[in-house]
């Protein structure tokens, strides 16, 4: 189906949009979604319909309800990941500035502040997954423990972006050097989040 979706033009979609808008507006053959929404349905009928209509089958009818329903679920999904998709890529370049930015700072206050001036319009959601390298020489590792390999060493107030917060005494991160994007882990300890 989301290959069906991914070949079909917006005017199409839309065109199906308005068929089903006539359908249930015309003749009342066709209910209006919210009279369908307890109804069993069955998954592969439904798969196939919308298919047929995406790829513009002659003779078909207009969407079911329930086709209905699943395709705007889908489209929206869609939209709201590549919705934040296209917003990941301002995030990791606005963190690689601020990288640069806090390279310099000589205090913790100082780096802090850049941060915040720096970030002031990102979401909450964004700012959690940023931390500060708490003092010099922190080590950024390959795997969560203090017997792994040592990738390289990291200076203090280094901004480093958390990929995987889950284990309790480790974050896995990224670090960007010299242009280059490093994901490792450091110790939790090691690092301060962003106020």
């Amino acid at each position: 189906m989301l290959r069906a979706i991914e070949n079909s033009r917006p005017d199409e979609l839309s065109k199906l949009f308005e068929e089903y808008q006539d359908a249930v507006e015309g003749d009342g053959a066709i209910e209006s979604p919210t009279a369908f929404v307890n109804r069993p349905v069955n998954g592969a009928l439904i798969h196939a319909e919308i298919i047929d209509a995406l790829e513009g089958k002659k003779n078909r009818k207009p969407l079911s309800p329930a086709a209905f329903l699943l395709l705007c679920y889908i489209l929206g999904f869609l939209t709201g990941t590549m919705t934040l998709i296209s917003q990941w890529k301002d995030f990791k370049e606005g963190l690689c500035e601020l990288n640069d930015l806090t390279l310099q700072s000589e205090s913790t206050a100082e780096a802090q502040r850049w941060v915040r001036s720096s970030m002031c319009h990102m979401p909450k959601s964004a700012k959690a997954r940023v931390r500060l390298v708490a003092r010099d020489n922190v080590n950024l590792r390959y795997s969560p423990s203090m017997k792994a390999e040592v990738i390289m060493p990291l200076k203090q107030y280094a901004v480093l972006e958390v990929v995987d917060s889950t284990d309790k005494t480790w974050l896995e991160v990224i670090y960007k050097h010299e242009d280059i994007e490093i994901q490792g882990w450091v110790s939790r300890s090691m690092v301060k989040t962003v106020q």
